[in-house]
């Protein structure tokens, strides 16, 4: 289970976004100590805030975050000594 906070900065205004994200990976050992990571990525939003700016407020109602997203991901995990893990994965969002 994961917090994460994603966001963007313009010129004009922000966008902030907090989610909490499940990841069920599944993991198939390549050979010792790499991994293939795969599985769905079910993200929950926690809040949201737009600051538009006067220029784009009329689009704050039109710009919403899904309250549930699902996503695919993939990734490669190295099995480090003293029971450490490095891992790195893309995230593609899956749509209706």
């Amino acid at each position: 289970m994961l917090f994460v906070q994603k966001g963007e900065q313009f010129d004009f205004g922000s966008i902030k976004l907090n989610q909490l994200s499940i990841p069920v990976m599944f993991k198939y050992a390549i050979f010792s100590p790499v991994s293939l990571t795969a599985g769905p990525i079910f993200d929950f939003e926690l809040n949201d805030a737009m600051d538009l700016g006067e220029k784009y407020a009329s689009l704050k109602d039109q710009i919403k975050a899904k309250a549930f997203e699902l996503a695919a991901g993939i990734g490669v995990a190295l099995d480090l000594p003293f029971g450490l893990c490095a891992d790195g994965q893309i995230e593609q969002g899956v749509r209706r």
